[in-house]
C-alpha cells in the first residue's frame, strides 16, 4: 500500500525530534492517573517485553527498561544454559559482571588448583564450583579480556560526557584485532566466538572506525549463523556504522530487525530508527525479506503519538493479520482516544458533555468512529490473534464516542462468549462505566449497590469514576457533605477552608451522626476524615465549635467544645494571655501548657465576669487584649483560631471586613488594650499602662500591613507613620519613663525607627 504523503511529514517531524533528543533526555512525567480514566489496563493486554511502548504523549511509559535487570536477563539466560544450568543466575551474575579483572585472574588460578587466593564471595559461589569440576577454561580466558574490554566502552553515568581520547581509540583498535585473533583461536565453540566478534565489532565502531565495523560483522558474525541475542548486539553496532556513513536506508533496515527480535536492545534500536526521506522509506522496505518485517517498520512508524497509526494498522492488517505490532497500536490508539475523551472531572469529559471542547477532541471523536470501523472489519474476517481484545474494543469505541446503546447492546452480546478472566474482568468494568454514565438518579439502594459491585472489580479508575457520578448527583440533590467527600475531599483541605462554609460543616456533622450509614458512607466518605467514625465526628464538631470561637460566639462554642473529648484538643505551647514584645509564631522555646481552646474560652468568659466587681479592670483589660492578640494570623497562639498560616501572605482589609473573624483583625484586641490603657492610668499602673499602650500600637500597625494603603510585600515592610502611629505617639509622649518602654526600645525595631525619626 502506498504511504500517504501527511504521514510521511509526520514521520519527518518525528525523526527530526528524535535526532536533537538524547534518551537520557527524554524524563517527562506521566499523566496523573486520576485526570482521565483508563479502562483498557495495558498490562493485561500487551506482552510485557513491549512496556516502554504503551501509550504516553511525551517519552516512553516507564524506566524499568533501562534497568540492569532488562538490560542483561537475557544474557544471563543465555549463559545459563550454556552452562547446562548448573549454576543459577545471581551467581552467573556475580562473576561475569561483578568481577574485577584481578579477581578474574585469580579465578582462573583457583580453577586450576594453583592457588587458593580467591575472594570469600566467590568460594561459594554455583558458577565457582562449576568452573572447577568442567575447567572451561575458554570462558575464563574470555572473560579475563571482556573485563579488559570494559573501562574503554562502559559508561558509568548517561549524563557523563565523552571524553575519549586518541589514545583510547588506537587501544579499542588493538583490542579489537586481539578479539579477532582470539574469536579464530578459538575452536568448537560457536557460542563465545560469537561474543570474541562482539567485543572486536563494538570497539571499532566506538574507535569510530565505520568500514571495519562492518566488515568485521560480515566477517565474523554472518558466517557463524548463531542464534543468539549477541548477534543483535553487534548487528546494532553495524547499522549504527551505516548510518555514520551515510548509509540511513541500511541502518534503519538493521534497527527495524533489532527492535523485532532483540528486545534487551528494543528501545535503543527504536531511538536509533531514522529516516528522513520517502526515497530511504521505499529503499528500507524494498530490503525487506518477509510481510512481518515490512509490518515492522510501519509499526515504528506509527509509535509517535502525533501520526496517524490508524493508516499504519490497515497497512500492517494488510500484511500481517496476526501481529502482535496490530494489537499495541490499537491499544495504544483506545488509550489515545481515553486521553483525548475520557477525562476527569466529568465537566470535561466529552462522554458526558457531548459537545467536544476543542478541535483536538472533535478529531478525537473522529478517529474513534474510523477506529471503530476497522475494529469492526477485522473481527468479521476471524483473524484475530487475542480475540477478545478486539471484541472488548467493539464495545469500548461506541462508549467512548458516547453510543451507551450501542455499547450497552454489544456488551451484552459478548457477556457469554468471553473464557479470559481478565477479559472478563474488563468487560464488567466497561458494563458499570456505561451504568454509571447512564444514571439518572440516586438514592441510597442505587448508592449501596454500585459500590459493592464496583469495589469487587478492583479497579481504581472506575472507582474514581464512580465518585465523580455520585459527586454530580449529591450536588444536584443538595447533599452538599457527600458531594464534598466523594472527590476525595479530605480534613486537611476542610480545615484549610472551614471558615468559609459553615453548612458544610454542619452537613458532615449530621453525616457523621447518621445512625444508619451506607457502606460507601463508611468507607469512602467519612473515612476521609477518619478512619474512626466516632473521631471523625468529633473532629468535625471541633471544626464547628473552633468556626464558632472565630466568629466571637463564645458560649455556643463552649458548648460544643465541652463535647468533645481531650485527645481531640491539642495544648497549647505557650500562655495566650500574656504578651510578647516580638512576635513569635513558632519560638524556640516553646513548652506545652494547660491550655487548649475549651479552658481558653472558659478564661476568657471568667476575665469577662470579673469586669463587673473587680478592682483591678487593667489587668483584665490587658489579659483579655493579649489573648484576641495572640490569636490573630499575627500572634504566637494563631493555632486557637486557625490549623494554618501562610509565611508569605498577610491578611487582607477586604478579607477582615467580609469575614469578621477574630484570626484575620487585631480589633478586638486594640479595644481591650485601649480600655486597659484608661484603667491603668486610673489606677496609676503606669507600667501596665505602658504595656497595653505598645500592644495596641502592634495592633494598629498589623491593621496597617493588612491594608490597601501597604504597599509592600511581607519582607519589605516599612513603617509608615503617615498612616498610622497614635498609639507610639502615646508611648513615646507618655511612658518614656518606664522600664517597660526602655525594654520595647531595645528589642522592636519598628519602635526604634519611630523614636528616631
Amino acid at each position: 500500500m502506498k504511504t500517504p504523503k501527511n504521514l510521511f511529514f509526520s514521520f519527518i517531524l518525528f525523526v527530526c525530534l528524535l535526532s536533537t533528543t538524547r534518551l537520557s533526555e527524554s524524563c517527562a512525567w506521566i499523566n496523573d492517573p486520576f485526570t482521565h480514566y483508563y479502562f483498557f489496563d495495558k498490562a493485561l493486554f500487551l506482552p510485557a517485553d513491549y512496556k516502554p511502548f504503551h501509550f504516553t504523549f511525551s517519552r516512553l511509559a516507564d524506566y524499568e527498561w533501562d534497568t540492569e535487570q532488562a538490560r542483561y536477563a537475557d544474557n544471563l539466560l543465555e549463559w545459563h544454559n550454556y552452562f547446562k544450568q548448573q549454576a543459577d543466575t545471581q551467581s552467573i551474575k556475580q562473576v561475569i559482571f561483578k568481577t574485577t579483572l584481578k579477581q578474574v585472574q585469580d579465578l582462573k588460578k583457583y580453577v586450576l588448583n594453583l592457588s587458593q587466593n580467591i575472594d570469600d564471595l566467590l568460594k561459594n559461589n554455583a558458577l565457582v564450583n562449576y568452573l572447577r569440576q568442567s575447567r572451561d577454561l575458554t570462558f575464563l580466558d574470555y572473560l579475563y579480556f571482556a573485563k579488559k574490554v570494559e573501562p574503554l566502552v562502559v559508561v558509568e553515568n548517561e549524563w557523563q560526557e565523552n571524553t575519549r581520547t586518541a589514545e583510547d581509540f588506537k587501544k579499542m583498535e588493538n583490542l579489537a584485532q586481539e578479539a579477532e585473533k582470539n574469536y579464530f583461536a578459538t575452536k568448537n565453540n560457536n557460542f563465545i566466538r560469537l561474543r570474541y566478534a562482539y567485543q572486536a565489532i563494538r570497539l571499532m565502531h566506538y574507535a569510530q572506525k565505520y568500514r571495519e565495523t562492518i566488515n568485521l560483522y560480515d566477517k565474523l558474525v554472518v558466517p557463524l549463523n548463531e542464534k543468539s541475542i549477541i548477534k543483535y548486539w553487534a548487528m546494532a553496532h553495524k547499522a549504527g556504522a551505516l548510518r555514520s556513513l551515510g548509509k540511513t536506508a541500511e541502518a534503519a533496515y538493521l534497527f527495524s530487525l533489532v527492535f523485532d527480535l532483540c528486545p534487551s536492545r528494543r528501545v535503543q534500536a527504536y531511538y536509533s530508527f531514522r529516516i528522513t526521506s520517502e526515497s530511504d522509506w521505499n529503499k528500507v522496505m524494498t530490503m525487506c525479506q518477509n510481510n512481518h518485517q515490512k509490518s515492522t517498520l510501519y509499526f515504528l512508524r506509527a509509535l509517535h503519538p502525533l501520526n496517524h497509526a490508524l493508516a499504519e494498522m490497515e497497512n500492517i492488517f494488510q500484511l500481517d493479520a496476526n501481529s502482535t505490532h496490530l494489537e499495541i497500536l490499537l491499544m495504544r490508539e483506545i488509550n489515545k482516544l481515553e486521553y483525548h475523551l475520557n477525562k476527569a472531572p466529568l465537566k470535561d469529559n466529552y462522554i458526558f458533555t457531548g459537545k467536544p471542547i476543542s478541535e483536538t477532541e472533535a478529531n478525537a471523536v473522529q478517529t474513534a468512529r474510523k477506529l471503530e470501523t476497522f475494529v469492526q472489519k477485522v473481527v468479521q474476517t476471524g483473524k484475530l490473534k487475542t480475540p477478545y481484545l478486539w471484541q472488548l474494543a467493539q464495545v469500548y469505541l461506541p462508549y467512548l464516542q458516547g453510543n451507551m446503546q450501542k455499547a450497552k447492546q454489544l456488551a451484552q452480546d459478548l457477556q457469554n462468549n468471553l473464557t479470559n478472566s481478565q477479559a472478563q474482568t474488563t468487560l464488567r468494568i466497561l458494563e458499570k462505566a456505561i451504568q454509571l454514565t447512564e444514571l439518572k438518579t440516586l438514592d441510597e439502594a442505587t448508592e449501596d449497590q454500585l459500590y459493592q459491585e464496583i469495589k469487587q472489580l478492583q479497579n481504581p479508575y472506575i472507582l474514581q469514576l464512580l465518585k465523580h457520578v455520585f459527586e454530580k448527583h449529591y450536588t444536584n440533590q443538595k447533599q452538599i457533605a457527600k458531594a464534598y467527600l466523594a472527590v476525595d475531599g479530605n480534613l486537611y483541605d476542610l480545615r484549610q477552608n472551614h471558615h468559609l462554609n459553615l453548612p458544610l460543616i454542619e452537613a458532615l456533622l449530621q453525616l457523621a451522626e447518621k445512625s444508619n450509614k451506607t457502606q460507601f458512607e463508611k468507607e469512602v466518605l467519612l473515612a476521609n476524615i477518619d478512619s474512626d467514625v466516632n473521631r471523625a465526628k468529633n473532629t468535625i464538631l471541633e471544626l464547628k465549635a473552633t468556626y464558632l470561637f472565630n466568629q466571637n460566639q463564645l458560649q455556643e462554642a463552649l458548648t460544643l467544645f465541652k463535647q468533645i473529648p481531650n485527645e481531640i484538643l491539642p495544648t497549647l505551647d505557650s500562655n495566650p494571655f500574656e504578651a510578647l514584645i516580638k512576635d513569635c509564631y513558632s519560638c524556640d522555646d516553646e513548652q506545652k501548657t494547660a491550655f487548649n481552646k475549651r479552658n481558653v474560652i472558659e478564661q476568657i468568659l471568667n476575665l469577662q465576669n470579673q469586669l463587673k466587681n473587680a478592682n483591678n479592670k487593667a489587668s483584665i483589660y490587658y489579659q483579655l487584649g493579649n489573648v484576641y492578640y495572640n490569636m490573630t494570623y499575627f500572634g504566637k497562639n494563631w493555632q486557637l483560631l486557625a490549623y494554618y498560616r501562610s509565611h508569605s501572605e498577610l491578611p487582607k482589609q477586604s478579607e477582615i471586613m467580609a469575614e469578621n473573624r477574630l484570626h484575620k483583625s487585631c480589633n478586638t484586641a486594640m479595644v481591650f488594650y485601649q480600655q486597659a490603657i484608661e484603667a491603668a492610668e486610673k489606677e496609676k499602673n503606669k507600667e501596665l499602662a505602658a504595656k497595653a499602650c505598645f500592644m495596641a500600637a502592634k495592633c494598629e500597625q498589623n491593621n496597617y500591613f493588612s491594608s490597601p494603603n501597604c504597599k509592600q510585600n511581607l519582607y519589605e515592610r516599612v513603617a509608615d507613620y503617615a498612616n498610622f502611629g497614635k498609639y507610639f505617639n502615646l508611648m513615646k509622649r507618655n511612658y518614656t519613663k518606664t522600664q517597660f518602654h526602655n525594654e520595647a526600645l531595645r528589642e522592636c525595631y519598628y519602635y526604634q525607627q519611630f523614636v528616631r525619626k
